[in-house]
């Protein structure tokens, strides 16, 4: 026996057959299925079930027996209703479970975002926060500047006051030296007589002084004690000190030995000068420096001015403080290499 629709052998135990035509289906090959849903039908069902081909042919003639038909086809309805709601139930079993699974993601989801929009929150807040604080930050800041542009400007202010202020205090100490002279060159003895000493110098310049002409006496401390300290003297006028200035320059071999027999062996040469201020002294040997340096043929002192000249025919340069040798060096380094030498006697 085989199924009239498949033509594969089918058992007669599981074959469904056809009332009108007599052929044979297998159960998966009709409309109802499984065997299992063929049994389910009634056996009026049963009998009276036709095939799809049958059915079709049925369906174009006029009914005889209208409630048979309508038992039939109720019956087959029915099968076709089981089969329909047997497949339709794991269907609807899976599509319930699939809302249930979405839901619980929905949950989820709308948990994440509830989170979410109270770390937006927080972090919102907090920049908030951070930008208010940045704002005051930044006046601060801003505020700050502003008084340090001022403290900028009245330190330089104070600095030029200080400066002007040195050089006044120096230009006063200097004044007090209008009389004065140094010597330099005359050894230094243990119990030496400076008065005696000065005496015989001024004889042998024809500058003769008595100890009335002399205000004081004294040797400058050094830190140089391997040389004989310079003699400092304070004439009474400024006469005889511009008389002692001039004479020794007529007498440019000058020497200790010249002065007295105890000096013989010395033969180091004699300078006298104005008295200078421990600032100009150091100027002036910077400005000696500076003269060697760009060639200047004259830098002297004048009543404890420092004065420059280039040549017989350039004009006088007063040095009053180091901004000066710094503008004449057109702001190079040679006042930078001066400090560092002086630093590193010292």
């Amino acid at each position: 026996m085989s199924c009239a629709n498949c033509l594969d052998p089918v058992s007669p135990k599981n074959a469904i057959p056809c009332s009108n035509c007599s052929k044979t289906f297998h159960p998966g090959c009709t409309r109802i299925g499984t065997l299992a849903k063929y049994k389910k039908l009634n056996t009026e069902a049963r009998r009276k079930w036709k095939c799809g081909a049958c059915k079709s042919k049925n369906s174009l003639r006029p009914t005889v027996n209208k409630s048979s038909e309508d038992n039939t086809s109720d019956a087959e309805s029915e099968g076709d209703l089981d089969e329909i709601t047997e497949q339709r139930i794991p269907s609807a079993a899976k599509l319930n479970s699939t809302m249930l699974a979405l839901s619980a993601q929905m949950r989820t989801i709308g948990t994440t975002m509830i989170e979410f929009e109270r770390s937006l929150n927080f972090v919102s807040a907090k920049f908030d926060e951070t930008s208010a604080k940045l704002d005051t930050l930044t006046g601060t800041i801003n505020s700050l500047s502003k008084d340090n542009d001022e403290l900028k400007k009245e330190n330089q202010f104070l600095k030029g006051e200080v400066w002007n202020l040195k050089r006044s205090v120096n230009e006063l100490q200097q004044d007090k030296f209008k009389n004065s002279v140094e010597i330099t060159g005359i050894p230094e003895v243990r119990n030496e007589n400076l008065l005696s000493i000065l005496t015989e110098i001024g004889l042998k310049l024809n500058a003769p002084v008595e100890a009335k002409d002399i205000t004081s006496t004294y040797r400058i401390p050094s830190s140089q004690r391997d040389k004989s300290r310079r003699i400092a003297v304070n004439f009474v006028d400024m006469n005889t000190k511009k008389m002692w200035i001039e004479a020794i320059k007529k007498h440019k071999d000058f020497s200790a030995k010249d002065v007295h027999n105890s000096f013989s062996n010395a033969s180091t040469r004699i300078y006298i000068n104005d008295q200078l201020t421990p600032d100009n002294r150091r100027l002036f040997w910077m400005s000696r420096r500076f003269a060697a340096e760009y060639q200047f043929k004259f830098c002297w002192t004048t009543e404890g001015r420092i004065l420059l000249k280039k040549d017989e025919g350039s004009p006088t340069i007063r040095i009053r403080d180091e901004s000066d040798i710094w503008k004449l060096d057109g702001g190079r380094a040679l006042l930078d290499k001066l400090n560092n030498q002086l630093s590193g006697s010292q």
